[in-house]
């Protein structure tokens, strides 16, 4: 069986996702899922995971597979974009993974100023519209900026991503390299010329080394267990886009436990309200993330459930019909974690269904406020995609209505290891 297959490995915030591929194939034969390390502390701003403890849970889930399957001939990877970690120069690690939900960047300053609104500042707004767009505090440049600026000792060290880290985990001799799909959630990449910000070095005062950049779905190293070809990481969100079919005349709608909504961009844009990212095949998508998804989902069933109600489930929510949402008072799904404090115990069925009914309206007003910052005419395609996209039905409908588009379904429920599949078999 030896170089039969191909492995597939999705880093989640929730699981660490696998698939196997046959050589030459798409299709996927076998999924499993092994849960992600936890955050050591949720006490503060910091998000952090233990490297050890995510490259040991890699490990194990690679050994599981090829007890079935033998020595893979590919291993590819994608994982959570915007998670960083710094090493020395041989790749090991001198700080924890920090999570694209770390908030360290918000810590306020002797001035009352936060670390984030130093570096806005030193960086410009002008270089943060060509790195894409975002001012999120848990972009990697000000985690990285807030980090170094509070060391105590000045020092030289490696940036690297989650993705590329783990790759350089699994290889004997590992090529520095990161795809242009993860760094650009680092806030770090010029869109324009797809190359590192010629900024990074006064802005970081020299201490750290950056990767050599790509834009080809490339081989970084073969595996220092055996002789299977390690690929360099993508990101997970481009991953996904492109196991849904993305294409020119779609956009699409992905929520699983994030939300994002993506569609092509024809050239470069020069400025734009929404976040502009690269592609594969040296294109460009203009995208909104971070938009409220399964998380805000669970909190609110969860809270639901704790104040006695029998009523909801993921089911009876996701296939509402709500006839008159212009009647309805949204909910703040964007903020869940302090909207569903605010939630009064359902005395009845009626008084859940209308809690079930501003939730999915909540839902409505956010992804309609987000999809009209995209260029939809002439009308294209509306595909949902992610394990809560495909079957929200309710916000399905909701959204057709509004835009008067063709309603697709992604053809898979697991569409960033399709795009794993598809990466491998298309450079066959």
């Amino acid at each position: 069986m030896t170089n039969q297959y191909s492995l597939l490995i999705d880093i989640g915030g929730t699981d660490i996702k696998v698939g196997v591929i046959e050589v030459g194939e798409s299709e996927l034969l076998n999924i499993r899922r092994y849960p992600t390390p936890a955050f050591l502390d949720l006490s503060g701003l910091k998000r952090e995971i233990a490297p050890k403890s995510l490259m040991k849970t890699c490990l194990e889930a690679i050994s599981q597979e090829e007890k079935s399957y033998g020595q893979f001939k590919t291993i590819a990877l994608s994982g959570q974009m915007g998670c960083w970690l710094l090493t020395d120069a041989e790749n090991n690690p001198v700080s924890n993974i920090v999570s694209w939900q770390d908030k360290r960047a918000d810590e306020r300053m002797s001035d009352g100023d936060s670390f984030r609104e130093l570096a806005q500042t030193k960086y410009g707004s002008k270089s943060l519209v060509l790195a894409g767009n975002e001012t999120r505090s848990g972009l990697p440049l000000f985690g990285l900026f807030t980090s170094l600026h509070k060391a105590k000792k000045k020092e030289k060290f490696r940036f690297h991503s989650l993705i590329s880290w783990v790759t350089s985990q699994l290889v004997k001799d590992h090529s520095y390299i990161v795809h242009e799909t993860d760094f650009a959630a680092s806030g770090m990449l010029n869109m324009e010329t797809k190359s590192k910000m010629d900024s990074l070095n006064d802005f970081f005062t020299n201490q750290l080394d950056f990767p050599e950049v790509t834009g080809e779905f490339i081989k970084v190293g073969k595996s220092f267990w055996g002789n299977s070809d390690i690929m360099v990481g993508v990101g997970d969100q481009q991953a996904s886009l492109y196991g849904s079919k993305l294409t020119d005349e779609t956009v699409v709608v992905n929520i699983g436990t994030g939300g994002q909504i993506a569609s092509l961009l024809a050239k470069y844009p020069g400025s734009s309200d929404l976040q502009v990212r690269p592609y594969f095949e040296s294109k460009l998508i203009q995208t909104k993330t971070h938009l409220p998804a399964g998380r805000a989902i669970n909190s609110y069933l969860t809270a639901l459930t704790k104040k006695g109600s029998p009523f909801l489930n993921y089911d009876s929510l996701y296939n509402l019909e709500i006839q008159k949402p212009s009647v309805l008072a949204p909910r703040d799904v964007s903020h869940f974690e302090t909207d569903v404090l605010k939630i009064q115990n359902p005395k009845s069925i009626r008084e859940t269904q209308e809690i079930s009914e501003e939730i999915v309206f909540g839902f409505f007003v956010v992804y309609r406020d987000a999809l009209n910052k995209f260029d939809i005419h002439p009308p294209k395609n509306l595909t949902f995609a992610g394990g809560v996209g495909q079957n929200f039905r309710a916000l399905q409908n909701l959204l057709i209505r509004e835009f008067k588009l063709e309603l697709q379904i992604a053809n898979t429920q697991e569409s960033t290891l399709q795009g794993l599949a598809g990466l491998i078999s298309r450079d066959k």
